[in-house]
């Protein structure tokens, strides 16, 4: 208390939060705002108050009403074993993917075509098979290993050269692993 007055201006609360603290502490919360600020403000006068447990209140309360979830009414994650093969996290990365795969094609070295093929084959489990908005409409796990090899270019992976006059007359990338990473 500073000089007689209150340390909290309920005043400047706006009227919702001042209803759910009434509810709170079960203040009549009729008479209209006015009559409802001066409640609260008495009450909290003469109410010896858990700062922390307070605010926890408060920002829960402000959370539901939201429509968020509160700490405690978040559901816990099941552990991996209860999980659907689907739903459980892939043990590797798409960097990790590509390597084992790469490793199993002949000489260490494929298309991206390839590479996705013995990705598929040996981790569909794990891939995300949605396919992606906009005009390519591919699947999100391909494009995805496109932009992984493309953005460990040099430092997991090299372009070797292309192959020229495919089926569809266009050039395809040969991929292997990056000198340093072929261990």
């Amino acid at each position: 208390d500073m000089a007689g007055g209150p340390l909290v201006r309920f005043s400047n609360l706006p009227f919702p939060a001042l209803q759910r603290y009434a509810r709170h502490y079960g203040l009549d919360a009729g008479e209209g705002e006015e009559g409802l600020i001066q409640r609260i403000e008495e009450h909290f006068a003469h109410t010896v108050v858990n700062e922390h447990e307070a605010l926890s209140a408060f920002v829960n309360a402000n959370a539901r009403s939201r429509g968020m979830r509160t700490p405690e009414e978040t559901p816990r994650r099941p552990a991996s074993r209860d999980m659907t093969p689907r739903k459980r996290k892939a043990q590797v990365t798409y960097s990790d993917m590509i390597s084992q795969a790469l490793k199993q094609l002949p000489s260490h070295q494929g298309t991206l075509e390839e590479i996705c093929d013995v990705i598929e084959m040996q981790f569909a489990r794990y891939l995300n098979h949605e396919l992606e908005s906009g005009p390519r409409r591919v699947p999100v796990w391909k494009a995805s290993v496109r932009k992984i090899i493309n953005l460990n270019y040099g430092r997991r992976f090299q372009r070797l050269n292309t192959i020229g006059n495919t089926a569809m007359g266009a050039n395809k990338a040969v991929f292997c692993l990056a000198p340093r990473t072929q261990r």
